[in-house]
């Protein structure tokens, strides 16, 4: 997650963050979304702007804004619908609050551990030596810093100390605008999202992963919206790969209700929604999150853009 006061980024594969699940609740997301499993165990090829390190929200500032989440039995499940009231805080020097779905997670911002180490078994994310969950983002270039949003992602990582299934999540957070900071006129926005897919890879298996990928809002005048995904990564936490994930770029459309929206895909065979807020005093920014499913595909993430 990125936001405007943050320090520079470390480098690629630099660490991992660690949580403790303090509190566990809200539902899963549905079913099981497919895997190859088979218990193999492979290292992620990290090459795209991936980043899961350190958070630098100020402490006290508390951002609301909306979430979506799944399983990961061996495969992604469906998303739910997405959490409104989910909030994000720094609450102290070392520790990142998360709430959505009933669920609270701490974020230990002490506790590091190399990306590289990073696996999946078929069933779950691993991080040896290590319970808790996981908390990654986009790496922003500094052009690309948002000044009132922020967006990521966390996951349990199984252990005893976490839910029977990892429970991925995603959420965008912001300082929401006021009705009457709508501009009247045609805006674009531009940023990046960060999500996780599951997908035929062509060659009889699925491939999952991290994904990444370059994000456009437009609207004429702040009454519709339509979305365009493009220029996806896809960074494999198993044995498959995934030689094309232009697959997961997307398009969706769909109208502005008060200060947020709701789109749907207009990809031949996609079903989903994307939810998005404006932030900012004038909408200089906007997030929000998406999950789509497909007869070849479950895919969900997180965004932010400005204009």
């Amino acid at each position: 997650m990125k936001g405007p006061m943050m320090d520079a980024r470390k480098p690629l594969l630099a660490c991992l963050l660690v949580a403790t699940l303090t509190a566990c609740g809200g539902g899963g997301g549905g079913g099981g979304g497919g895997g190859d499993g088979g218990g193999d165990v492979s290292t992620p090829d990290f090459d795209n702007p991936i980043d899961i390190n350190d958070v630098d929200i100020p402490i006290g500032i508390e951002f609301s804004g909306t979430a979506i989440e799944a399983n990961l039995p061996g495969g992604i499940g469906a998303f739910s619908a997405p959490d409104t009231n989910a909030t994000i805080e720094r609450t102290s020097e070392n520790e990142l609050l998360i709430i959505s779905h009933g669920e609270t997670v701490t974020i230990d911002l002490n506790r590091e551990v190399d990306i590289r180490t990073l696996t999946f078994d078929g069933n779950q994310i691993l991080i040896p030596g290590y319970e808790g969950a996981l908390f990654l983002q986009v790496d922003l270039d500094d052009e690309d810093e948002l000044a009132y949003t922020e967006f990521g992602g966390w996951s349990a990582t199984g252990g005893s100390g976490s839910p029977a299934v990892d429970e991925i999540r995603f959420g965008a957070f912001g300082n929401q605008t006021p009705q009457s900071g709508l501009p009247g006129t045609s805006a674009e926005f531009k940023g990046e999202s960060i999500g996780i897919a599951t997908i035929d890879n062509g060659s009889g298996g699925t491939a999952i992963g991290f994904t990444s990928s370059d994000i456009t809002v437009t609207t004429p005048d702040f009454t519709t919206v339509e979305i365009t995904s493009r220029g996806t990564e896809f960074s494999s936490l198993d044995t498959s790969t995934l030689s094309n994930p232009e697959v997961l770029d997307f398009v969706a459309t769909g109208r502005v209700s008060g200060t947020g929206f709701t789109a749907t895909p207009t990809n031949a065979g996609r079903t989903g929604q994307v939810d998005g807020q404006f932030y900012g005093p004038k909408a200089e920014e906007v997030g929000g999150t998406f999950g789509l499913t497909g007869s070849n595909v479950i895919y969900g993430g997180a965004f932010g853009a400005k204009r």
